[in-house]
């Protein structure tokens, strides 16, 4: 709340236009949407827009000056107008774009942090390549975070990294986690059931109606684990011979398609890309579980949304999934395929096992919400602002 009876300014700072992250334009949408109702009449609401795109780019193809204009936007033209921008307390949405605090006052400004991956790298924790620039620029971030007023984490598993390897002070961190859209449920839309949901999902992307299909949905990472999961997809084969993987989001890397071809699973993997907002949705009702032995999550937003959905999850027990899955039942070490195999296997064939899942998933989802996102952080800008 504001001081005196006044009405305080919020700027919020997201992602320049053509930063390249489905992820990030979605918490920007999904915590944009509550903030307003959480803030009330003491704060006066403002969101910059910025993008890096300039008339001397358009003789550049298309995704070159996507990317141009991303860096451009990000180091050069975004930094040039936050400096225009008064404000009582400012919030950078991500920590990608953390520098902008060098470009107002970084007493009155806050910054979420998903996660250090390339500090940890750096420190020899984690073993996920960086191109060297991407880790130049990570520590220009941390310097820049640890500038700040205050730091939001999205999970516990962050804010112990940001103090045990990046040496931030604990009274410094906040943990609020992400908040999920209300429309990730067990049951259809419309009043449609889930069979004929299933059926028409299954016609429209070309997909056997009949086989067990394991889903996989992530980004073009190399910490998201794709070759154990390849590799338990072999094994379960031999006991289930109509499993399935269904991948939603980027496309395997070349050494992971031939991965595939070795293993003999050309027929038994697909897919699906970047699926619309519905499919997302209706893909994580359709699969029989997710599989996701992430080497390492800020968050893992995945997880939350098959939860919510209904799908049973064997999640890694690394980082932050365990504290977002809240069961250890339900979680393995992402290195060891053994594990993984038996309990995927009682999560697809186990009735009464699997329905304790999937209690267990929406009772968890049920905790996260941008209401509780929104409101987590308007008591941070209060606190920032006295």
């Amino acid at each position: 709340m504001s001081t005196g009876g006044s009405v305080s300014k919020l700027v919020i700072l997201p992602n320049v236009d053509e930063f390249p992250s489905v992820s990030m334009s979605r918490f920007r949408k999904g915590f944009l949407e509550r903030l307003p109702d959480s803030l009330g009449e003491d704060w006066n609401l403002d969101v910059l827009q910025c993008s890096g795109v300039e008339p001397w780019m358009t003789w550049l193809p298309n995704a070159s000056q996507q990317r141009l204009a991303s860096i451009y936007g990000r180091w050069v033209k975004y930094p040039r107008a936050v400096r225009n921008i008064e404000a009582n307390v400012y919030h950078i949405l991500d920590h990608s774009h953390a520098t902008l605090a060098g470009a107002v006052d970084p007493d009155r400004t806050v910054v979420t942090c998903f996660d250090i991956i390339p500090l940890l790298y750096i420190k020899g924790i984690v073993d996920v390549p960086y191109k060297p620039w991407v880790l130049r620029s990570f520590l220009k971030r941390i310097e820049a975070m640890r500038s700040c007023a205050r730091v939001l984490c999205v999970s516990q598993s962050t804010r112990n990294d940001l103090i045990t390897h990046a040496g931030f002070s604990p009274e410094q961190i906040s943990i609020v986690p992400i908040g999920l859209e209300s429309d990730f449920q067990a049951l259809p839309p419309n009043g449609l059931s889930l069979e004929d949901e299933h059926l028409d999902f299954a016609a429209r992307h070309h997909l056997d109606a009949n086989r067990v299909y394991i889903l996989q949905v992530g980004t073009r990472n190399r910490y998201k684990n794709t070759p154990v999961v390849l590799e338990v997809l072999a094994r379960l084969k031999s006991i289930i011979p109509n499993i399935a993987l269904l991948r939603v989001g980027a496309d395997f890397f070349e050494d992971e398609k031939d991965i595939i071809k070795g293993l003999g699973l050309r027929g038994d993997v697909f897919h699906l890309g970047r699926v619309s907002e519905a499919d997302l949705r209706a893909v994580y009702r359709f699969a029989k579980a997710l599989h996701f032995p992430s080497l390492y999550e800020g968050f893992g937003w995945p997880v939350l949304e098959a939860m919510a959905s209904g799908c049973p999850i064997l999640a890694s027990d690394r980082a932050s999934l365990p504290e977002v899955v809240g069961n250890p039942e339900y979680t393995a070490n992402p290195d060891h395929i053994g594990i993984q195999v038996d309990k995927l296997h009682r999560l697809l064939m186990d009735s009464a096992y699997r329905k304790a899942a999937v209690c267990h998933g929406l009772n968890r989802a049920s905790y996260y919400s941008w209401d509780a996102t929104a409101h987590a952080c308007v008591s941070v800008y209060a606190n920032v602002l006295r």
